[in-house]
């Protein structure tokens, strides 16, 4: 284990921190900058139990603790050439601390004379159509929506803004054996079960999805070139569900059927389980079409194996 004022020779290699490396997106980070020999990794981890990948590495060393005692690995930070954070939290008041305060926090630790990239990790539900902040994010979120919404809108401002990159992944696949299981990848089980019976009915939204993988090969593109903007969006092109399940059904070799209309009973499905969904679920129930302006794989060039429906049911399924 690493101690944090203790920094392997450099030789040329640039220091990259992560956080989060323990959850789906952050094993697939692992497998693209490990393999690397550009990079040498500082993993913030509270328990290697957790990790599927051998971190026994000559360009990896391990920062045992926690996020929320950040300052402590202050010296440390200050000799990164690059900051990932991944790590999020959930339900308030950490959520604040993690997602928001303690975020910009470790920007700060950072020596502007050496950090080149930081890489900041967000969602696409607190944006509009256009990238823009989503005010409702803020009026109706959860904690978690509302902290990713407060850290975007004042970021900005941050002393280091000009090395900040922010991404906005979509609706998130991926997990493997060697990778923990995304939360909509953990459905994929059930879902030719739940399919029988979705494949007749048809629904008016909107939506992207991107794979784990593809988020990780385009953060390490990030980190070595130029990218458009400072707002990153990743998620593959748009898709209507009625789409979505068509894909889906040809994936999993189940013919769609007849189609019936669920849209106009959405405001009565709001009202039976009204005691169940939190004021964040009825207006994503009104929304609907989370439609963003994305970059993809495709976008900087590298391999787009996972940019259908297909591909990413047809991967779950090899495994």
């Amino acid at each position: 284990m690493a101690s944090d004022n203790h920094m392997p020779g450099d030789g040329g290699v640039e220091h990259v921190f992560i956080t989060g490396i323990s959850g789906c997106v952050g094993h697939y980070l692992f497998d693209e900058l490990a393999a690397d020999p550009r990079y040498h990794l500082h993993l913030l981890v509270r328990d290697t139990s957790r990790l599927r990948f051998d971190y026994k590495r000559p360009n990896v060393s391990i920062v045992g603790g926690d996020f929320l005692d950040i300052e402590r690995h202050a010296p440390l930070l200050a000799q990164m050439d690059h900051l990932i954070h991944v790590a999020a939290a959930w339900g308030e008041p950490i959520s604040y601390e993690v997602n928001y305060r303690l975020a910009h926090r470790m920007f700060e630790l950072a020596d502007p004379k050496r950090v080149k990239r930081i890489v900041n990790f967000s969602t696409a539900s607190i944006l509009d159509s256009e990238n823009r902040p989503l005010k409702a994010a803020d009026e109706h979120g959860t904690d978690y929506i509302r902290s990713k919404y407060l850290c975007r809108v004042t970021l900005d401002d941050h002393p280091l803004r000009d090395r900040i990159l922010t991404v906005y992944p979509t609706l998130i696949f991926g997990g493997s054996d060697r990778h923990p299981t995304s939360h909509l990848s953990s459905g994929l089980g059930d879902l030719p079960r739940w399919l029988r019976l979705v494949r007749f009915l048809s629904l008016d939204g909107t939506l992207h999805f991107i794979h784990a993988r593809d988020i990780a090969r385009i953060v390490k593109h990030a980190l070595a070139n130029e990218v458009p903007e400072d707002h990153l969006v990743l998620g593959n092109p748009a898709m209507s569900i009625d789409e979505l399940i068509d894909g889906l059904c040809r994936a999993y070799g189940m013919p769609r059927g007849g189609r019936f209309d669920l849209t106009p009973a959405l405001g009565v499905i709001g009202k039976l389980f009204v005691s169940r969904m939190n004021t964040w679920d009825h207006f994503s129930m009104q929304y609907r079409h989370f439609r963003y302006r994305t970059v993809n794989a495709a976008t900087f060039q590298l391999p787009e194996d996972l940019a259908t429906i297909e591909g990413v049911v047809a991967e779950a399924l090899a495994r």
